[in-house]
């Protein structure tokens, strides 16, 4: 949905009402629980961040939507920002779910001729949380896990993407790596979307300790419904190929052989990507 010429963000609310009429939908969400943070059509413009001027009634709509109670800490604090945790402790999951819309200040537009239409910023201003969800963010990565999966709904590790990501914010990336790094949190994958294509990345000695991220999207509009023969750019991080079809992803957790195993699948279930990650034994 794109709401920058309806403030009463109607077009966004019919596309969540012919989601919610959608039978398969309907039935996953009866079946298995869902968490979910919202990426830019979810907030109601395309590519927005902080200064979208329809972003408290954008919040408003997603908490009636996904049924967000009022006791429920999203619903006493601006952004949709939260956490899950699930299972005893030595198996523990911390599911962190980062609002990288709400807060965020405006990227850097590209005018060149170069690939993408933002480029990384230099303003020294820049934030992609916000100082409060920021905050936050440090007291979740001090808590106990065994294994950690930080959702972004745009992707973190790339170093060639020219769209939305944590790229064009250099200082901001880097201060969410020195955050994992300063907080000595283990165990981390990111799981990332935004891009309409799946794939897997993985840092390589640019950090003291090692990132694996899993990019998958979308589901209804994959990048070869509006792009003819799209292309990947080299990057240094990407494991395998960017897969450009409708896909989903999957996290398996096998505690008894301490692994994680990531997979890429496309509509009928087949696996195009995957990688194993081995969980740090802490016991």
């Amino acid at each position: 949905s794109d709401e920058s010429d309806d403030p009463s963000l109607r077009s966004l609310r019919e596309a969540y009402r012919q989601l919610a009429q959608t039978n398969s939908f309907s039935s996953l969400r009866r079946e298995v629980p869902v968490l979910t943070i919202w990426d830019d059509h979810d907030y109601g413009l395309n590519d927005a961040g902080g200064d979208w001027t329809r972003k408290k009634a954008a919040e408003s709509l997603y908490e009636y939507v996904w049924d967000i109670e009022a006791d429920d800490p999203r619903a006493k604090h601006d952004g949709v920002y939260f956490t899950r945790s699930i299972g005893p402790e030595g198996r523990r999951v911390q599911m962190i779910f980062l609002d990288t819309r709400y807060f965020r200040t405006p990227l850097t537009k590209n005018n060149t001729d170069n690939f993408g239409i933002y480029l990384p910023s230099t303003d020294p201003d820049q934030n992609m949380l916000g100082e409060e969800q920021w905050h936050w963010l440090e007291q979740q990565l001090q808590k106990s896990a065994d294994l950690r999966i930080i959702v972004s709904s745009i992707m973190v590790l790339s170093e060639s993407h020219g769209w939305e990501s944590w790229r064009m914010m250099p200082k901001e990336r880097q201060r969410f790596y020195d955050l994992i790094k300063n907080t000595e949190a283990k165990n981390i994958i990111l799981v990332t979307g935004d891009t309409h294509a799946a794939a897997i990345y993985q840092t390589r000695k640019s950090l003291d300790y090692s990132l694996t991220e899993l990019n998958s999207s979308s589901m209804n509009v994959p990048l070869t419904s509006f792009v003819k023969n799209p292309q990947r750019m080299p990057d240094g991080h990407l494991l395998g190929d960017i897969y450009f079809g409708a896909n989903f992803g999957l996290i398996d957790i096998d505690w008894e052989a301490s692994s994680v195993k990531l997979q890429i699948r496309d509509t009928h279930g087949a696996t195009v990507n995957k990688i194993t990650v081995k969980i740090e034994n802490f016991n």
